[in-house]
């Protein structure tokens, strides 16, 4: 064991200051291809994980010290997606990082195989691993578990407490050094790389391919440059630059935030009329200050989270929209509620959400041990002081708060390389893939460029304008068409440039009020918060958005985000608070509580769409009750819970019932089918839902849908005896997934010769029908049930498309239900009649109904489709047209005495022929 003594505790930080050196970690030399790393052997075994039922786990030895294979050993926590592509079809394991440095990978096979066609993911191996030293990884790094409890010093220096945060980052380097010594100064990216090598010799193969965001990035190129014989495909998305020390890489990240603030800002005045904030960024910016100032003599409450808010919070909560500017919505409602009416519960609200702390202090340790030892830092505070003031200058928004972040590298028991990062020159190496938003704050253009220039032979593709961190598997086709070509067969872009191929921007978020629930007058003070790592433990889905940030190059923060320090979430289980106001148990369900339930899926797409199942979505919602009101409403039960007077969660079910179809046949339903959305503050509820639910089809085989993204409510719906409905998860089988697409480009549709466009307004209502029920014969829908739908939130004759073939007859058809909130128009249901099928009717008719949705003014769609493999039509349908999967189901069930299956109505899912 090669250990370090550790050098300073907290009360020798003045001796620092001064500009004191400590211990030298060893400078990281590139290994050889040694014929044994010492690595041990991978026994893999099921996952358990009910939403990916393949998901297999394991444990792998590594050694401590790559210099000595045969010493102390350490554990690397895998897990494994296995291929399912015949095995002369396959291309062998492709590992997977999100960056950090230290988070963990264990969501991303799961999560990034569903996001791209099935033909090309079956062929590969996905393997995600938590890095050395973190989350499951043994041993599990902590140095200081309440080291970002709230309220903590001021970030800015101008407010006295410089000297307070010095004493907090020599404490923090010190209590790292007493307990982890031994692991500490073998936790650098070079270490995780040789790690990434003994996986491919434990796994038994000559080459890898790898996938890497972030922080991951850097460990990918450094693993190129290690065992360049080893790649087989690489794909780098938002690069940490080659060269740049992590202290000028600090600096560059506080000038763009400042960018993507002043965006976020610009963005908030011209919304003026919704956020009331200023008709200019700079009176937006005023505001914004005018609220940290307050804060600093009242901060604010962060229950259900330790402590309060104050400034030092203020900010965490603020800085992650230069990472995913989805968050903007609710970053301006924060500032119009508090300056305008003093309404500090939005605040509450998002700093829970996105900045509170976790159990402990996260990959933290890991991110110093990384950054402070691959390179030279300052060691004295007057040179800090000096260059961050001059920073400060013009980028205040996040300077101090970002400096403050890394100060333990001063006092760092172990001196960084004096000769810098690896040098990364990409000999030996294949043709790279990289990914690079223009935008992107966390990991800066500059990056992506200069790591091109590192790598002969790679191709750079730009999202110009683009602002995410991480930028693939957002919805975006340009970018993850370009991703699949070149994992199904090595094909890169056709470009000659520095820029191979350019993308366009995502669009700007739809300015929304977040409206937060009414607290009851006699509601219970607080909530209780279950602490949580953010991890799925077996990675089969995302971790819900974290708090504290990421590593510096940062983290991802999509849909659902991951820094470092895990942050607690508001997630008590059996809690009865008498805010909650529930309707009559058995009440049927009516046309009036449509519109409300629709009103609350409107609300969870402007906060986190991954949360809506394809059964709970505004146009399903409308579509299931105007087409089944008249032969099934008498089985439909629902209850609704309120918040003051904001639903907040809802649940239908369908119970057994005999429907008879047009042409005579009757379909029997012998279980019970619930549909239900809960508001994702108010998960509290999930276990009401699910014990009334269990009373109303009591005896009966029940089954549901929540989405895989619920990590929260599938763990409940486990503890009341729900198990995965394998019969639906089958390739044959049932489950679906909502997928979304933007509409800023749209190509023309073209149809065979003599067929034609027409809308519901123009055909009329016969038309209408006929051409659903030829589309999904046998079939119960008439002309009363179109009425039905006609009176449905979101429906508009003008956008209900149909295809007329030169014999008059309705050939195609699909009705697009208009969310003007979220501006997003949902396709349901899409069908074509049988005998015109094959000619490409269905792919024209969603493209018109694109650009007529456009026109009318919504700026993204969704569809839903049959996600298994053994149901590629629809699936491959909507892929092509540049829809990407935003949610899919996780089919649970929980069995009666008889078994039966649930039965899917005609038109219950947008599929197509």
């Amino acid at each position: 064991m090669n250990a370090f003594k550790p050098l300073l505790s907290a009360a020798t930080a003045a001796v620092v200051l001064s500009g004191a050196l400590v211990a030298s970690a060893p400078a990281s030399a590139a290994p050889s291809d040694l014929a044994d790393s010492g690595q041990g052997r991978l026994a893999w075994s099921s996952c358990n994980d009910a939403t990916t039922p393949a998901l297999q786990c394991a444990m792998l030895d590594v050694p401590l010290d790559y210099a000595h294979p045969g010493g102390t050993k350490i554990q690397i926590k895998l897990n494994r997606l296995p291929a399912t592509a015949p095995k002369d079809k396959q291309q062998g394991p492709i590992l997977l990082n999100p960056g950090g440095p230290g988070d963990s990978g264990l969501w991303m096979p799961a999560s990034i195989s569903g996001a791209i066609p099935q033909d090309v993911a079956g062929t590969y191996d996905w393997i995600g691993f938590d890095p050395r030293g973190t989350n499951g990884s043994v041993p599990h790094v902590t140095c200081d578990p309440h080291y970002f409890d709230a309220e903590r010093p001021d970030y800015q220096v101008s407010q006295g407490t410089s000297k307070a945060w010095l004493e907090k980052s020599a404490g923090y380097a010190a209590d790292c050094a007493a307990d982890w010594s031994w692991i500490l100064p073998h936790m650098t990216t070079v270490d995780n790389a040789r790690d990434m090598d003994s996986i491919r010799r434990a796994l038994g193969v000559q080459k890898i391919n790898f996938y890497g965001g972030s922080w991951g990035t850097s460990l990918g190129s450094t693993y190129g440059q290690l065992f360049p014989s080893h790649v087989r495909r690489m794909v780098l998305d938002s690069i940490v630059g080659p060269t740049i020390s992590w202290y000028d890489h600090n600096i560059l990240q506080d000038k763009e935030h400042q960018r993507r603030f002043d965006a976020f800002a610009a963005w908030a005045a011209k919304a003026d009329s919704v956020y009331h904030l200023g008709t200019d960024a700079a009176t937006v910016e005023q505001k914004y200050q005018q609220v940290e100032t307050a804060l600093r003599t009242a901060p604010v409450d962060a229950s259900p989270a330790p402590g309060k808010i104050g400034p030092a919070e203020f900010e965490d909560t603020f800085y992650g929209g230069g990472y995913n500017f989805l968050r903007w919505p609710r970053m301006a409602t924060v500032l119009s509620a508090y300056v305008n009416s003093h309404d500090t519960r939005p605040l509450n609200i998002a700093y829970n959400r996105y900045a509170a702390p976790g159990a402990d202090d996260g990959t933290f340790p890991a991110y110093n041990a990384v950054q402070c030892t691959e390179n030279n830092w300052p060691r004295d505070w007057e040179t800090w002081k000096k260059d961050q003031a001059k920073v400060n200058a013009t980028a205040p928004f996040y300077t101090y708060n970002n400096m403050w972040y890394n100060t333990a590298c001063m006092f760092w028991p172990y001196q960084g390389d004096q000769s810098g990062r690896l040098k990364i020159t990409g000999k030996g190496l294949p043709p790279v893939l990289l990914f690079q938003a223009t935008e992107d704050a966390a990991t800066p253009y500059q990056g992506g460029v200069a790591m091109h220039d590192a790598l002969p032979g790679s191709k750079l593709v730009v999202q110009n304008g683009g602002s995410f961190h991480e930028i693939l598997f957002h919805g975006d086709a340009c970018l993850d068409d370009t991703f699949t070509a070149y994992l199904r067969d090595g094909s890169l872009p056709t470009g000659t440039g520095p820029i191979a191929k350019t993308c366009a921007p995502e669009a700007d978020p739809v300015p929304v009020y977040v409206t937060p629930p009414p607290v009851a007058p006699n509601a219970a003070p607080s909530l209780t918060a279950q602490s949580t790592t953010g991890l799925a433990p077996t990675g089969g889905g995302r971790p819900a958005e974290q708090g504290a940030r990421g590593a510096g190059p940062g983290d991802r923060l999509p849909g659902p985000a991951r820094p470092g320090p895990a942050r607690k979430t508001v997630r008590p289980l059996h809690q009865r608070l008498e805010q909650w106001r529930p309707m009559t148990d058995f009440e049927l369900l009516t046309a009036a509580d449509i519109p409300l339930m629709q009103g609350l899926a409107q609300r969870v797409t402007a906060i986190r769409p991954d949360l809506i199942s394809a059964d709970a979505s505004y146009g399903e919602l409308a579509w299931v009750w105007g087409k089944g009101r008249a032969s099934q409403g008498a089985t439909w039960r629902r209850r609704l819970w309120y918040s003051g007077d904001d639903l907040v969660a809802w649940g239908w079910a369908s119970l057994p019932c005999r429907v008879e179809r047009g042409d005579g046949s009757v379909a029997e339903v012998s279980g019970a089918f619930l549909s239900y959305q809960v508001h994702p503050e108010h998960t509290e509820l999930v276990d009401e839902v699910i014990e009334w639910y269990d009373g109303v089809a009591a005896g009966l085989e029940r089954t549901v849908l929540p989405t895989t993204a619920e990590e929260f409510a599938l763990r409940r719906w486990a503890a009341h005896g729900y198990r995965t409905n394998t019969a639906a998860l089958h390739d044959t089988g049932d489950w679906t997934q909502l997928n979304r697409r933007d509409l800023a480009e749209v190509a023309q549709p073209t149809l065979p010769a003599g067929y034609r466009f027409r809308t519901a307004d123009e055909a009329g209502p016969e038309a209408v029908v006929q051409a659903h029920v030829d589309a999904w014969a046998p079939s119960a829908y008439t002309v009363g049930s179109y009425q039905d739908v006609r009176q449905t939130a979101g429906y508009r004759g003008d956008l209900h498309v149909l295809v007329q073939a030169p014999d008059g007859t309705m050939a195609a058809s699909t009705i697009m239900w208009f969310d003007e909130v979220n501006r997003t128009v949902e396709f349901e249901p899409v069908g074509t009649h049988p005998n015109h099928r094959r000619l490409g009717l269905a792919r024209s008719m969603l493209l018109r109904g694109m650009l007529l949705a456009r026109a009318a003014g919504a700026t993204h769609a969704t569809v839903v489709c049959l996600g298994a493999p053994g149901h590629p039509a629809a699936r491959g349908l909507y892929h092509d047209l540049g829809f990407r999967e935003l949610s899919r189901d996780a089919p649970l069930i929980k069995p009666a005495t008889a078994t039966t299956e649930r039965r899917r109505q005609d038109g219950h899912l947008a599929t197509t022929s």
